[in-house]
């Protein structure tokens, strides 16, 4: 489960870090990053805006955390709002085109509200699990499973009826 924490944070040895997605000008940046991409890349279907590994969540939104049943807290609302912003904007400057987005972490959990029609959700570990608590709160959904081994060892794994069930 994850827990959101409350209060100064003590920074640790690892740098992780994410934009302040409640920030209207990280969504204005966002969309103009995208524009720029599918322009020097047209081919490309996506651009994913996936939150970064490791935490580092801004205290701004941190205060806008929920917190769920048991104690789990997520930031489902702040983060996929942000989403849902950047692509309303997109699909008239690059229509066509998704926002990619990995339901991961304090993201897993549905958001209050349906994602846009041009968000790609890409789902993880318990596909069946995680599709049936989003219901109807997304229209696109792909499946990243962990494919070479646990524990970052890399061992070549292949498991064509694993992803047959997912």
């Amino acid at each position: 489960s994850t827990t959101i924490p409350r209060g100064p944070q003590k920074a640790s040895g690892f740098s992780a870090w994410q934009p302040t997605f409640s920030e209207p000008a990280t969504a204005a940046h966002a969309v103009q990053y995208a524009s720029k991409f599918f322009v020097a890349n047209p081919w490309m279907c996506s651009v994913s805006l996936t939150v970064n590994d490791g935490g580092g969540y801004s205290e701004s939104d941190y205060r806008r955390a929920a917190e769920l049943p048991g104690g789990k807290g997520t930031l489902s609302d702040v983060y996929y709002e942000y989403i849902n912003t950047v692509a309303r904007a997109l699909k008239s400057a690059c229509p066509g085109k998704y926002v990619a987005s990995l339901a991961y972490g304090v993201t897993e959990e549905a958001p209050a509200f349906r994602l846009e029609d041009n968000v790609l959700l890409f789902v993880l570990n318990e596909p069946k699990v995680v599709l049936g608590r989003w219901g109807e709160k997304a229209r696109h959904f792909g499946v990243y499973m962990w494919l070479y081994g646990n524990n970052w060892w890399l061992f070549p794994n292949h498991w064509p009826h694993a992803l047959q069930e997912a």
